[in-house]
C-alpha cells in the first residue's frame, strides 16, 4: 500500500489531452499540488477505481477537519462547470473513507458520479462525510451541479451523505440505488434542487415509509392552493423541483 500513488498535478500534466482517463490504484489525492492554470482544451472524463477515496499533504493522510488546509487544492478544486468540463466518476471497487466537507471548498464540479456502491450484510462501503466542527468556521463555497449514486442495497439519504454544505448548489440528483429511507428536512437544507430521478424498481417501497420529505421540498412555496392561475404562474418560473421515475 505504501507504493501505491497519491493523484498530484504530475498525474494530470501527462494525462490532459485524453479524451477517456481511467486511473487504477490509486492511493489518494493530494491537497496541495494543483495551480489555477490549468485548462481542458476539449472534453475529458475522469475514472478511478481500484483506489481509494482519500486525502493526503505532504505523505501524510488527512483524517479529520482539523488536518486539512483553509484552501485545499487537489483534483476536486481545478475542474470548471463549462461545456469541456470533465465528469468525475468513481466507479469499481473504490474504497470509500469518511471525508471532510472541506475537500470540497471552493470546487465547480459539473458531474460528480459514484458507481457501483454497496450496503449490504456483507459490505458496506458508501461516501459519507465528517461533522464540520463548529469552531471551525469556513464557507464551503462548493458547486456541483449533478450528483449520481448507484449501487447495490439500501441507503438512507441523510447529512452523512448529503452534506448540506457540500451540496448546496446542487441542482440534479440521480439515484440509481435504493433508498430505504430519506431523513426529514435534508432538502429543506437544499434550497437549489431542480430534478430528483429515482429508480423505478425502488420507489414504491420508499413511498410506503412516507413522504413527509416532500414536503420539505416545497417548505418556501407561498401560493394560494386555491388560486389555479397563481400557480401556473409560480410553476412557469422554473421554480418548481421535478421528480422523475
Amino acid at each position: 500500500d505504501k507504493k501505491l500513488p497519491i493523484f498530484d498535478q504530475a498525474f494530470f500534466n501527462i494525462s490532459k489531452l485524453m479524451a477517456v482517463i481511467s486511473f487504477r490504484y490509486i492511493k489518494g489525492f493530494d491537497v496541495d499540488s494543483f495551480s489555477d492554470n490549468i485548462k481542458f482544451y476539449f472534453p475529458i472524463t475522469f475514472y478511478f477505481h481500484d483506489s481509494s477515496l482519500a486525502f493526503f499533504s505532504n505523505g501524510r493522510q488527512l483524517k479529520s477537519c482539523f488536518d486539512f488546509p483553509s484552501q485545499p487544492r487537489s483534483l476536486f478544486q481545478i475542474l470548471k462547470p463549462n461545456k469541456l468540463s470533465p465528469p468525475l466518476i468513481f466507479s469499481f471497487y473504490v474504497n470509500y473513507q469518511p471525508v471532510c466537507p472541506l475537500t470540497f471548498s471552493n470546487t465547480q464540479i459539473k458531474i460528480l458520479r459514484f458507481y457501483r456502491l454497496s450496503n449490504t450484510f456483507y459490505r458496506t462501503n458508501i461516501p459519507t462525510f465528517l461533522d464540520l466542527p463548529q469552531n471551525i468556521t469556513a464557507n464551503i463555497n462548493s458547486n456541483i451541479n449533478t450528483l449520481t449514486l448507484n449501487g447495490y442495497g439500501e441507503i438512507t439519504l441523510n447529512r452523512r451523505i448529503i452534506n448540506p454544505d457540500v451540496f448546496n448548489f446542487t441542482r440534479s440528483y440521480w439515484f440509481e440505488i435504493a433508498i430505504y429511507k430519506i431523513e426529514r428536512g435534508i432538502f429543506k437544507s437544499l434550497k437549489n434542487t431542480k430534478l430528483i430521478k429515482f429508480d423505478i424498481r425502488y420507489w414504491r417501497k420508499l413511498a410506503h415509509k412516507g413522504i413527509d420529505w416532500i414536503y420539505d421540498l416545497n417548505s418556501d412555496v407561498r401560493v394560494d392552493l386555491n388560486d389555479s392561475v397563481l400557480i401556473r404562474e409560480y410553476f412557469k418560473n422554473d421554480s418548481d423541483v421535478r421528480i422523475y421515475l
